[in-house]
């Protein structure tokens, strides 16, 4: 037992109870006097870099399955869609029509519930996507997520940190870094007792990385670099990627259940990509396109029939929505792809070798080639008025392909292009050009889930722009606490007219992540020059 701290003073190293009620807390553990008074569970912080399995035979030595752990067949998604009533239910929001009082009282919590849970689960029952999608909250996959894991313990602490974490993001609510890290504690926690006394499914594993993932993209010290070799030694050990794209027939494994596992998977990949272009993940995505880009494509194609499969006389009217918007999210599919190419090839010094990156520029142009995706950044580029799903995310994936080619650009450069005065630089002025007027006109419509989706093809514009009004104008919208501290010490660095490299770059993006208070959606930071970025260094 640890020795109790002097009563009075005052810690941030209490536990996680004490620190979410803004009480003192005597540090005594395994518990504290606080929580043994009140009949709390004390919960402590996880050390940083902690793995959430470690070593065993067969799996990465620092990423790897309890000992004694097991994952078990997915029997909450084996079963063929008319056996699945609990699911598949012709009214599929009737969850949703429950107060967040009623529905806290039914789930498995284990620690008193305060406003802020209320509030973090009428934010997931009405803006579920977290900025992946726009979709109805009335047949999402998010939906489905919450009709079958919601007597899931480790699910629902880590539902509530993401949704925590991303409302302290847009303004909502009071950031509470405490309490979003006491549900993500708790959340893992939990998790690692269901793999060692009864097995996880692959349904509720996926859908706690997924939000794991959510929680960390939002997360003032994100480690996803950790999480991202959870997830490939997670898929090492079960090969589940191999299984829901193998075409042999598997009773185990019907259509419905491979769609929806397909869908997940696709959500992880295109988040563990986007990670690796900031230096902060990739592993997962890397597994998943070690052998060329067919396997990540085949869930793509899967998962398209995920929400027809899984609800049970499913609207003609979503299903006419879902073949509209597939051609903008096939094109943020080929993006993600290739920006992991781009991870998968540059060197120790984040750089392309010069054949690698014509190879790459070559696939690059060749996606607006294509007669659907130039309809879709020419939606993405006209002034239309009437903005509906189909035009944001014909907008959100036109905006990755311009950030795509600025981190190409970024990834190839050579000691000819290191200058923003050279004439190799004119391409990418071009494109940043486009970029820019593409993200004035979208956020200017004030969607937050739109401009929760920009993000980092602001960061990407940002770094390449060299006017001063366009500078201001980015760091305004780029509420992303981590990469607006970045940006803004790019900045500072690229004063001398020449562009920062990819692995100083990265170096910038590790340092913004030191635990300072996220910038929410209402905050307009100007261009400092004078302030002291040294403790970002």
């Amino acid at each position: 037992m640890s020795t109790p701290r002097v009563k009075g003073t005052r810690s941030n190293a209490g536990c996680l109870n004490c620190r979410k009620d803004r009480k003192g807390c005597d540090e005594e553990k395994p518990d504290c006097q606080r929580c043994v008074r009140r009949g709390h569970a004390c919960v402590w912080p996880e050390p940083q870099h902690s793995s959430l399995w470690p070593a065993a035979n067969g799996v990465s030595a620092a990423y790897s399955l309890l000992p004694g752990g097991r994952f078990t067949t997915p029997d909450l998604i084996s079963h063929p869609r008319r056996n699945s009533g609990d699911l598949l239910h012709p009214s599929p929001i009737i969850e949703m029509r429950l107060s967040s009082d009623a529905l806290l009282a039914s789930l498995p919590l284990g620690i008193p519930a305060t406003q802020a849970e209320r509030e973090a689960l009428a934010f997931y029952h009405t803006r579920p996507t977290f900025g992946y999608g726009n979709k109805s909250p009335q047949y999402s996959t998010h939906t489905i997520v919450w009709r079958r894991l919601l007597s899931n313990k480790a699910v629902v602490h880590l539902l509530l940190a993401a949704a925590l974490a991303q409302m302290g993001w847009r303004d909502i609510l009071d950031w509470l870094p405490d309490s979003a890290e006491l549900h993500y504690s708790l959340g893992r926690q939990e998790l690692q007792k269901q793999v060692v006394a009864e097995g996880v499914d692959a349904f509720t594993m996926l859908t706690a990385f997924w939000f794991m993932y959510l929680y960390q993209r939002q997360r003032p010290t994100p480690d996803r670099g950790d999480l991202s070799n959870e997830v490939a030694a997670y898929l090492e050990h079960t090969r589940l990627h191999e299984i829901v794209t193998s075409p042999d027939e598997n009773p185990l494994w019907p259509e419905n259940s491979k769609a929806l596992t397909a869908c997940l998977l696709t959500w992880l990949f295109w988040a563990d990509a986007q990670a690796g272009t900031q230096g902060k993940g990739g592993g997962m995505a890397r597994l998943l396109m070690q052998s060329g880009s067919e396997l990540v494509l085949d869930l793509r194609e899967i998962a398209k029939d995920a929400l027809r499969l899984n609800w049970d006389r499913y609207p003609n009217s979503q299903l006419v929505d879902d073949i509209q918007n597939s051609a903008p999210f096939d094109m943020i599919h080929s993006i993600m792809i290739l920006g992991q190419e781009i991870n998968n090839r540059v060197g120790d010094d984040r750089l392309l070798r010069p054949d690698a990156s014509l190879e790459i520029s070559s696939k690059i142009d060749n996606l607006r080639r294509k007669s659907a995706f130039r309809a879709i950044m020419h939606l993405a580029m006209s002034a239309e008025p009437n903005r509906g799903r189909m035009t944001k995310n014909s907008e959100w994936a036109t905006a990755l392909y311009f950030a795509l080619k600025v981190y190409h650009f970024r990834c190839g450069m050579t000691a000819e292009t290191e200058s923003f005065f050279s004439t190799g630089s004119n391409v990418i002025s071009q494109t940043v050009s486009s970029m820019m007027l593409l993200l004035q006109r979208s956020l200017a419509m004030n969607d937050e889930g739109q401009a929760d989706r920009l993000q980092l093809p602001l960061f990407w514009a940002g770094i390449e722009t060299t006017s001063p009004i366009e500078k201001t104008w980015i760091l305004s919208e780029l509420k992303h606490g981590a990469l607006n501290r970045a940006l803004r010490h790019i900045y500072q660095e690229q004063e001398n007219g020449r562009r920062v490299g990819m692995a100083r770059l990265h170096q910038l993006l590790d340092a913004s992540c030191v635990g300072l208070p996220e910038m929410g959606m209402g905050a307009s930071p100007g261009i400092d020059t004078d302030m002291d970025l040294s403790m970002f260094c």
